[in-house]
Formats: structure tokens, sequence, C-alpha cells
């Protein structure tokens, strides 16, 4: 035990001294912070300028229909388009609105002159008016009240509930469930690639400078094995935890200095007051907001079970990243160089896409048996699970989905031990699928 320690010292202090590991952690933190402060920075600091849009209605159906607006301002002009194009420079207009006349029926089509490319939202703006124009017009002629089709209009919401075995009633929330689950499983599937395929480097690496005939005569080459294996391991831990300390920190420093920058009423309204203990979100902040979007989004933070998917994601990434790692170790040791990978990384690979692949799947329904059976095989269970899991699965599936990966793992350590001691003092040959049949075979 102290030699396969030693290896993962080495293994783990050669990885976090490395400029390349510092600088990802610094990095991945600032880049969610990015993705997180850019839209919040425009939106604080763009002031959107009032649009001063010169109307030209030849057809005379839209005659006072445009309002100003605090953003939009609208000014009749001649019917001379020919004038007004020629002369927009000169008077300060963003942009002409020109609806030219029709023979038989209501004008359906505008044109917009300008000088530069326009805001998208005005076009919208001039859209939405102009369809709703046409409709009240239209319905009018058709001898219906505009007034009554809008009374009819109802804005039907939909709550649903689960009811547990004990008769307790829950509010659900299945669409925070499907982003928790997309991007639980993207990051176990990122995690597992990306740091399996370091171990199977330095496999190679060792080989190929023939370094590892050194080391295999102070230790056995299982030891090797998982030593590389636990060691760097310990390095996507470690740089996963960083992330998460230094993403919260990042984005806690700048929620409080962006608010000196907002509106009052909206610094009040957004506020969560003290947390309750087992809960992440209080919830009488969403109490006080029923009727609001922000409210909505409060409450269904709030039944979201963060310490539980927290911990399931810790053991489904070092269960699955174990499993996977084992076997890409076993890769290196046979192979020479990347070139001669592809052809055994293919069957690890394919598992590890099925879920990706079935994502939707998964997600529409992660009660089903297809979502069931992949959560329960160890090679697919790292993923399924995790997708699953934000919406609720019973204790007794994730418990035998956990027992079963363990078994997962032990198994694929035993078989990539048993190819790993005999290939990694092979060189330069190219090893057949049949002759790794014998090694395995081999006692």
């Amino acid at each position: 035990m102290s030699k396969i320690s030693l290896i993962i010292g080495r293994e783990y202090w050669s990885r976090v001294r490395k400029k390349s590991f510092i600088i990802m952690t610094i990095l991945g933190p600032l880049m969610m912070l990015a993705v997180i402060a850019i839209p919040v920075l425009i939106a604080i600091n763009t002031t959107e300028t009032s649009a001063l849009i010169g109307i030209v209605d030849e057809s005379g159906f839209y005659k006072d229909v445009f309002n100003n607006t605090e953003k939009y301002t609208f000014i009749e002009l001649s019917d001379n388009i020919d004038k007004e194009k020629a002369e927009i420079s000169d008077n300060d207009i963003t942009c002409i609105l020109y609806i030219p006349k029709t023979e038989l029926s209501i004008p359906q089509s505008a044109v917009i002159y300008s000088n530069d490319d326009i805001n998208t939202s005005i076009k919208s703006y001039i859209k939405s008016v102009m369809s709703d124009e046409v409709e009240s017009i239209k319905l009018e002629a058709s001898g219906i009240d505009p007034l009554l089709l809008a009374s009819v209009k109802s804005d039907v919401k939909i709550v649903n509930y689960k009811i547990d075995d004990d008769g307790t009633e829950s509010k659900s929330f299945t669409e925070v469930g499907q982003i928790l689950g997309y991007l639980c499983g993207c990051l176990i599937y990122l995690f597992i690639f990306l740091f399996g395929s370091q171990v199977m480097r330095s496999v190679m690496e060792e080989k190929s400078s023939r370094i590892v005939e050194v080391i295999v005569s102070s230790v056995k080459p299982f030891q090797l094995m998982m030593g590389k294996v636990i060691g760097v391991g310990l390095v996507g831990l470690t740089q996963f935890a960083l992330w998460v300390i230094i993403s919260f920190a990042l984005i806690g420093t700048f929620s409080a200095t962006v608010k000196n920058y907002l509106p009052q009423e909206i610094v009040q309204t957004q506020g969560v007051t003290t947390v309750p203990s087992g809960s992440i979100i209080d919830m009488s902040a969403a109490n006080q907001i029923p009727n609001s979007a922000v409210g909505e989004i409060f409450e269904a933070l709030s039944t979201i079970n963060f310490p539980a998917i927290l911990l399931s994601f810790l053991f489904f990434f070092i269960a699955g990243y174990l499993l996977y790692a084992s076997l890409f170790a076993a890769i290196g040791g046979i192979v020479d160089n990347e070139a001669d990978t592809q052809q055994f990384t293919l069957p690890i690979t394919i598992p590890v896409i099925i879920p990706i692949l079935l994502l939707s799947e998964i997600i529409n329904n992660p009660a089903g048996q297809v979502a069931f059976w992949l959560s329960m095989i160890p090679f697919t269970s790292p993923i399924t699970m995790m997708i699953r899991i934000p919406f609720g699965v019973p204790f007794w599936q994730i418990g035998l989905s956990m027992a079963l990966l363990v078994a997962g793992f032990v198994f694929t350590t035993w078989l990539a031990g048993k190819i790993y001691r005999t290939g990694i003092l092979m060189y330069g040959k190219k090893v057949s699928w049949s002759e790794l049949w014998k090694w395995i075979k081999t006692k």
C-alpha cells in the first residue's frame, strides 16, 4: 500500500504543479463568471436611445395606429417616398417606414429604409402593431367584436404535484429537473473522458520512454496502474472542488457588487432572506411574490435537494471515473502511440455515448424502462442516473445502481490489471483482440 501511495503522490503533485493545471483552474471559474456577468453588465451599461421613425403611409390604413412610447417616436411624413429617402440624413430620422398602397386589400407588408442597420426590436414592434391592426380590421369586417375575442382568450396554468408513498404532496417543477439532469449528465461525461484520457497518456508516455521498465522493477504493474488511476482522479476532484469554491466566491462577489447598480425596487423584490436548515433557497422569498416570475424561480429552486444531488454527483463521478480510468490505463499499456488507440477506445466510448444519444428519451421519461435499465448497467449508469436524480429516484434504485457500479469497477480493475501487466512491457507490436483474450485467460 505504501508503494501505491508513493505513486499516487507522484502522479498528483506532478500534475497540480503544472502551469496548465493552474491556468485551467483559474480560467474555469472566470469563464463561468463571464457567462453570467457579461449579459448583466451589458444590460446595465446599455442605454437604449429613443428612435425617431418617420411614416409614409400611402394606403391610409395605419393613420394614428403607431403611438409614441418611451423608446419610439413616430412622425407622419409626406407621401413622396423618394423625397423622404433623399432627406433621411438631414432630418435625423432613425428610419422610414414605407407602407405602399394596394388596390384590393389591406396592405400586409412594409419597407423600412435607414442609413444604418436598425435594432431588431424596432422591426418587431412595427410588425406587431401592423399585425394587430390587420387582425382588428378583418374581425370587424366579419362582424366579430375584437374586444369580445380578446376576452375569450385565456391563459391556462398547470401546476404539477407529486404524491409520495406516504401521501405527502409536493410541488414539482419538471423544467428545472430537465436542466439539472442535462448539466449533471454532461459534466459526468466530460470528466470521465477528460481525466480518463490523462491516465492513458501518462501510461503511454512512460512506456514509450522506457521509464516503466525501471518502475516495474520496484512495484507490481497492478500497483502502478492503481496509483496512476487514483492519483489522476484526485487531481480531477481537486480541480472540481476549486472550480466550485472559486466560482461561488466570484459569483457571490459579483452579485453583491452589481446590486449597487440595479434599481432599488428590483433589489428589494429579488432579495432572499435567511436560509432555513435543510434548504438552499428560502421559501418565504417565493411566498412574498407568488405571482411573479422571480417568485416561481425561487420556489422551483427551493424544491431541489442540492446536498443529495452534490453527494450523488461525487459518488457517480468517482466510481464512473475509476471504472473507465482502469480501462484507459489498460489501453495505454497495450499501444505505443495514440494513433493505435482508436480500435481499443471505440468499445469504451460507445457505452458512454449511449446515454447522451438517448438524452431526450431519458429526460422526457425518467421513470421509463430505457432510463431504468441504463441506470443499472455500470457502463452507462454514471451518466444516466445523474440525469434521473433531479426528477426524484427511489432510494432502492439509487442504492442498487451504486452497488452494481462498484461491482463493475472491481471487475474492470481486475480485467484491466491482467491486460496491463502483460502489455506494459511489450514494444513495437500491434496487439490483436485474440491476443488480448489470451492475456485475460492467463493466470
